[in-house]
Formats: C-alpha cells, structure tokens, sequence
C-alpha cells in the first residue's frame, strides 16, 4: 500500500508541475496579459492546494519506503532530501 501511495503522490506532483509548466509556456506564447494574470492566478489557488500535499505524500512515504533500505546511494539521497 505505501509503495502505491508513493507512486500516485509522485505522479501526481510530476504532473501539476508539467501542467503549470506547459500552460505558462502556451499562454506566453500565444495569451494576453489578462489571461496570464488569470492563470497564475489558477495556478497558485487550487494548484498550489493540490502540488504541496503531493510532494508532502511522496516525501512521507518515500521515506516509510527507505526506513529498511541501506546502501551508499540511498544515503545520498537522503542528503539531498
């Protein structure tokens, strides 16, 4: 159960940032200043919501996951997290 926690909350994460990524790049490209503005706004009220309990999620049970785990590149992860 914890590892498909993991696998939803780290798909999830990678695609809210894919879709803020690409709908910034789009409305750059071919939007007005008005609807930038009302996509950042989108953006950072309910995506915001939906990104940060994500990545909370993948790292929570990234690190249940790694708790019986050992290894030199398990420990540089957890540095770098």
């Amino acid at each position: 159960m914890p590892n498909l926690a993991h696998r939803i909350a780290g798909i999830l994460a990678l695609l809210c940032i894919a879709t803020f990524f690409l709908s910034t790049l789009l409305v750059e490209a071919f939007g007005s200043h008005a609807t930038m503005a009302q996509l950042k706004s989108l953006i950072v009220t309910p995506g915001l919501w939906i990104l940060i309990p994500a990545v909370v999620a993948a790292g929570g049970s990234g690190t249940f996951l790694s708790k019986s785990r050992k290894g030199r590149l398990l420990e540089a992860k957890r540095k770098r997290m």
